[in-house]
């Protein structure tokens, strides 16, 4: 039901909810002054069609008041449904600010706790610094490189990765085509033959390459001479017992 008035008063009028009560001059595009019973909205507008709907005074629907001017006020209920702010002042949803914190712009930080994860299975953490500029760890102790042995080398490993190997006992960096020692680790290990076995235990695991072995003081050929696989190593010609054995790792 809508009650149009030019002049007088309205006396002993029955409303229907979700009917409207509105008051208004005769004059085409004057304003229309209206209160809407099936939203509770108060308001003001022209009749001219397509024009904006602006609160007039003060509406106050539960916690919430909504002024024709200034702040809106929401005590203490939630506001909903806030997609997309861009403001700094603009409230956010949940959602808006979980899908934005992986590339926020926060100062320094500080962790209650001392370990920082990522909960994908198979997730890299980076560190980028801009530019040329380096990453920083400002410390007077030291810093642990990863531990594990040859079986858990990571695969694929990226250029430059280090670690340190237990199975050889040093550590390892990955060259882009394969494994290289870090830093130099030489030791040796040294035993004698028996005559009748070619292959021998070694104390840790190496390459032919990376063993030198010397027979009696010999320097012996690899690949020709002998062979090293894991921590073992295998000769052309079994050493007889009198023959001392001494293999170095490199």
């Amino acid at each position: 039901m809508s009650i149009n008035l030019i002049s007088g008063n309205i006396l002993n009028a029955n409303l229907v909810r979700g009917s409207n009560l509105a008051v208004s001059s005769s004059t085409a595009g004057a304003n229309l002054i209206f209160f809407d019973m099936a939203t509770g909205r108060v308001g003001i507008r022209t009749n001219s069609p397509g024009t904006a709907l602006e609160v007039a005074g003060v509406l106050k629907v539960g916690n919430v008041e909504i002024s024709n001017v200034g702040n809106i006020t929401a005590g203490n209920v939630y506001i909903n449904n806030l997609a997309d702010p861009q403001q700094n002042q603009d409230a956010a949803t949940k959602f808006y600010v979980d899908s934005q914190s992986g590339n926020a712009l926060v100062g320094n930080i500080t962790f209650s706790n001392t370990t920082i994860s990522t909960s994908l299975a198979t997730g890299n953490i980076t560190l980028a610094p801009t530019g040329n500029s380096t990453v920083i760890i400002d410390t007077t102790s030291g810093l642990v490189l990863p531990v594990g042995n040859t079986a858990q080398r990571p695969s694929p490993a990226a250029t430059g990765t280090i670690r340190w190997n237990t199975s050889l006992g040093r550590a390892e960096v990955y060259d882009g085509s394969g494994w290289e020692d870090l830093v130099a680790n030489v030791t040796n290990q040294t035993f004698s033959g028996d005559g009748s076995n070619t292959v021998f235990a070694l104390d840790r695991e190496t390459t032919t390459a990376a063993a030198l072995v010397a027979i009696n003081g010999v320097v012996q050929l690899p690949v020709t001479a002998y062979t090293v696989t894991g921590n073992t190593i295998t000769f052309a010609q079994p050493p007889t017992i009198t023959d001392t054995i001494d293999v170095r790792f490199l």
